[in-house]
């Protein structure tokens, strides 16, 4: 209608870039003729030709579709290839299906306020709005892609594979060309991560150190950090262990997993039998169904074959079996029969029932000692120290032990190993007793070629 008037701007259609030529007044007379304002110079109406010619573009859109740019990938990345904080120097990367106008600028978002256009959002309620953090700044690093870096993630709410991001229209984020709608754009949720969550090892583990493969043997498997499972007391059976890790080789009959730490899974290898994993093998296919990630849930979630491969060892290198070095008689009480005495079997190195401080009962020396005489009605043996174990008659009714013939046959059961548990047990006969039983007031006793006698309480 003739008097109403829109602002415009004339643009010289040619290739990039665009030039922006003035902005005035367009209003279309009684004759149909489009109106350009008054010429500066002259004050002097401009007119150009009536509407109908071809070279007047009115009501006509020359750059064809209208559409916006679109959210093709929202993803996060993090700071180095080493990081397991989220922190300074993560962030994200929004990358859209076409070139855009800002983006062919390069143009820089030095704060937050200046990124106000774009908003995340919790994909299974996008009604809550989430946030990148307290301090993050923006930067197109090239056509299609805008690269935010979080300075202070303080306040950072965002969830792995949850958080999505929308573009608002006071973004003006258009095509190229700057010729299409503003984008509003919803992205999928995120992928990527903001650290670098990982399997460090995969260790098989002898905790008694011992030459057999047998329970409690385990495999631990150490991840970077704290993970995002929560049912740390809860142990899964050999069924709930095979769908979730998937093992490519036979871990045995029976196997459990738990956890030693929220950052360490074990499996304990309840029965071997049947095995065939070995060492350097890569042995696990993890379910990605079961979104195992960082505590944060800031990473990515471990999925697919791991490839790992099995340290460690289920069996120690072995070493000799320690050896009775001495076995000494002495009645501590000087008394003239077996009651009260002693015998000290001494081993050349530390053993594994030495370090526990093992005892024995009258059956149990029978049986895993099996003496080779009667030490009496009575008798009982612990060790007190690493290296040796005491025998003690209690009373000795019956007993007819008698040095430079009794000796000790040390059965397999009593399994006697050297400290660090890697040898076979010491097993067979021992040298000859030596000192004395009972006190002979008079006699001399020797051990080797050192003379003793019998003292309250004392051999020398």
């Amino acid at each position: 209608m003739a008097g109403n008037e829109i602002r415009i701007t004339i643009e010289v259609f040619h290739d990039y870039p665009i030039y922006d030529i003035w902005f005035n007044k367009l209003s279309v007379n009684a004759t149909g003729f489009v109106k350009f304002g008054e010429n500066p110079d002259t004050a002097t109406p401009i007119y150009v030709c009536a509407c109908t010619d071809p070279g007047v573009l009115i009501n006509n859109w020359p750059w064809g579709d209208l559409t916006p740019p679109t959210i093709k990938r929202f993803e996060a990345f993090w700071n180095n290839p080493t990081d397991t904080v989220f922190g300074a120097g993560d962030g994200v990367e929004i990358e859209f299906n076409v070139d855009t106008y800002w983006g062919v600028m390069a143009r820089h978002y030095p704060d937050a306020a200046s990124l106000n256009w774009l908003q995340v959002f919790f994909q299974p309620d996008p009604s809550i709005i989430q946030s990148f953090g307290a301090v993050y700044s923006g930067q197109w690093i090239n056509p299609t892609t805008l690269r935010i870096t979080f300075s202070d993630v303080t306040g950072n709410t965002m969830t792995m594979m949850e958080s999505c991001v929308r573009v608002l229209p006071i973004g003006d984020l258009m095509i190229y060309q700057n010729k299409s709608l503003a984008s509003t754009a919803e992205s999928e949720p995120i992928t990527g991560a903001f650290v670098n969550f990982r399997i460090l090892s995969i260790v098989a583990v002898n905790p008694f150190n011992d030459l057999v493969f047998s329970p409690p043997d385990r495999i631990e498997i150490t991840f970077s950090e704290a993970t995002s499972y929560t049912n740390y007391m809860e142990e899964l059976d050999k069924g709930a262990t095979n769908d979730w890790l998937q093992p490519r080789v036979n871990l045995g009959d029976n196997y459990r997993l738990n956890w030693l730490s929220p950052s360490v899974m074990v499996i304990y290898m309840d029965d071997p039998t049947g095995a065939t994993l070995a060492i350097g093998d890569f042995l696990f296919d993890f379910h990605a169904g079961y979104e195992l990630r960082n505590l944060m849930s800031t990473s990515n979630a471990i999925g697919g074959p791991i490839d790992i491969p099995l340290t460690g060892s289920f069996i120690a290198t072995a070493v000799t079996p320690p050896v009775v070095t001495l076995l000494l008689a002495w009645n501590p009480a000087n008394r003239t029969d077996h009651t009260g005495a002693q015998i000290s079997a001494r081993f050349n190195v530390a053993t594994n029932q030495g370090l526990k401080g093992t005892v024995y009962s009258q059956a149990d020396v029978d049986t895993l000692f099996q003496p080779s005489a009667s030490l009496g009605s009575n008798y009982s043996a612990s060790w007190t120290t690493s290296t040796t174990v005491v025998f003690t008659i209690h009373n000795g009714t019956g007993a007819l032990a008698e040095v430079g013939s009794f000796v000790l046959n040390i059965a397999e059961a009593a399994n006697i190993r050297v400290g660090t548990n890697n040898s076979l047990p010491m097993t067979g006969q021992t040298s000859v007793a030596t000192g004395a039983f009972f006190f002979v007031p008079g006699k001399r006793y020797f051990v080797g070629t050192e003379f003793i006698r019998m003292r309250s309480a004392n051999l020398f």
